[in-house]
């Protein structure tokens, strides 16, 4: 299981922001960002379990961005997870979070 679903399990949803990439704060305000994990856990509740389904790196001169998808199962529902990391270094930041799950929509 990936950090940040330990984050998202534990509702720890403003550090999740606060460490996220400065690009990913410009573009997405607290308020939705917050918003946007309050209703996956509520609806979904905690990861019980995370498929790496691909990875996929791309290297330019300001830096990687590694693309991370899952099959993740939550107690209440399955879902696609799509995470965007930004890499400077060692460093990884939350550059992008995409959720699909038919029980977000239907509960």
């Amino acid at each position: 299981m990936t950090n940040f679903n330990r984050q998202l399990d534990s509702q720890d949803f403003v550090n999740i922001y606060n460490q996220a990439d400065p690009k990913l704060r410009e573009v997405t305000k607290t308020e939705e960002f917050l918003g946007l994990l309050t209703a996956v856990h509520k609806k979904l509740g905690n990861v019980q379990n995370a498929t790496r389904q691909s990875f996929y790196v791309n290297f330019s001169t300001s830096g990687s961005t590694v693309r991370l998808t899952y099959q993740t199962k939550f107690a209440e529902g399955d879902a696609q997870e799509v995470f965007t990391w930004k890499k400077n270094g060692s460093d990884l930041r939350l550059l992008g979070y995409n959720i699909q799950s038919n029980a977000l929509i239907l509960k």
